[in-house]
């Protein structure tokens, strides 16, 4: 639309223009309605087009932003949950037993130690695959993280057990 037309005008006329060219109306159609030459349609239209494919590729790095906020929620929760998995457990119980004073009721804790839930492990693996599937990282995946905590608790004497998940 022309150049001397007040800007809110030319953004209502820029969305009147995209409405009918979404509609299938012709650039000469277009035009007409709007009092401007096909030329002036023409490239209002390449800056509607540029306008459409800038706001594409902000939404999308916006969706991956989240995306991967989510995940890095997700995998901070898996690491927390892994710690709790190899704190030991306690459990008590009651025990009788004789003195010289006659029976008594003694608790008696018993602390098992646990070498960890590798089903956090499992998780943790699984935002690393999403996240690096995401940024396009999907070549070579980085295990360090895992690596490490596999390596502690084979170090610490326990044998890690695995289960087959099915996919």
């Amino acid at each position: 639309m022309p150049g001397q037309r007040h800007p809110d005008q030319r953004e209502k006329d820029l969305v009147e223009l995209a409405r009918r060219y979404l509609q299938g109306e012709t650039q000469t159609a277009i035009a007409e309605v709007l009092g401007v030459s096909q030329q002036q349609i023409s490239d209002d239209l390449k800056l509607i087009r540029k306008r459409w494919r800038e706001s594409a590729l902000r939404d999308f790095d916006e969706a991956i932003a989240q995306e991967l906020a989510k995940i890095d929620l997700v995998e901070s929760e898996y690491w927390q949950q892994w710690e709790k998995s190899k704190l030991p457990k306690r459990t008590k119980r009651n025990e009788d037993g004789m003195t010289e004073k006659g029976a008594i009721v003694k608790e008696v804790t018993i602390e098992e130690n646990k070498c960890g839930d590798p089903r956090y492990l499992d998780g943790v693996m699984r935002c690393i695959e999403r996240r690096c599937a995401l940024l396009g990282l999907d070549s070579e995946l980085k295990y360090q993280d895992l690596s490490i905590a596999i390596g502690r608790v084979i170090q610490a004497g326990y044998v890690v057990q695995t289960q087959a998940i099915a996919a």
